[in-house]
């Protein structure tokens, strides 16, 4: 998983800088993380999730017109609480990742698009890997600043283990801003 993380990182660094024409973008987002039921990791309640992203999308000569490409670098926080015999205690949720976008400009100013998004991810001071895939929708305000809706479901294996799975779903609003 570590050497699938690094390739992924390389690949989003490369690809990042040759899309050198569009100009950088910061994401910001807050939202909520819902925790599956059906994870192996039980009773956690939801919480509040920040997020934060540095990237760029652009149309690429090789793709049809109205379609979009990006790479983000994605970190997401929150800080749920874990239920147990002891009672209730605070954890942490950190994840690290690369964010594949891929889109299509309904009008010149709002873009839907599909995600992938490989990543790492610590968990009550553990940690694996694991990914996420979901959608998004951004409504760009003016050139530079923009206002959307992701909503994403992840897996991380806690020490890589496959029968330690932390699954969750996202919800955020995301403000971006192009420099």
């Amino acid at each position: 998983m570590k050497k699938i993380l690094t390739a992924a990182l390389m690949a989003g660094t490369l690809t990042t800088m040759a899309m050198a024409e569009q100009s950088p973008q910061l994401r910001l987002g807050v939202g909520l993380v819902h925790f599956d039921s059906n994870s192996d990791v039980k009773d956690i309640d939801s919480t509040t999730i920040y997020n934060i992203a540095f990237g760029k999308t652009t149309h690429l000569h090789w793709l049809p017109e109205n379609m979009t490409m990006g790479f983000f670098y994605d970190m997401d926080y929150a800080k749920p609480t874990v239920k147990s015999s002891d009672g209730h205690k605070d954890s942490t949720l950190l994840t690290l990742g690369i964010e594949l976008q891929l889109g299509y400009d309904i009008s010149n100013d709002l873009n839907v698009y599909a995600l992938a998004t490989p990543k790492y991810g610590l968990f009550k001071s553990k940690g694996g890997g694991g990914y996420g895939i979901g959608a998004g929708l951004e409504y760009r305000l003016t050139d530079k600043i923009g206002l959307g809706i992701k909503y994403d479901i992840n897996k991380v294996y806690i020490d890589y283990s496959p029968d330690a799975k932390l699954k969750y779903d996202t919800l955020k609003g995301t403000f971006s801003y192009r420099f």
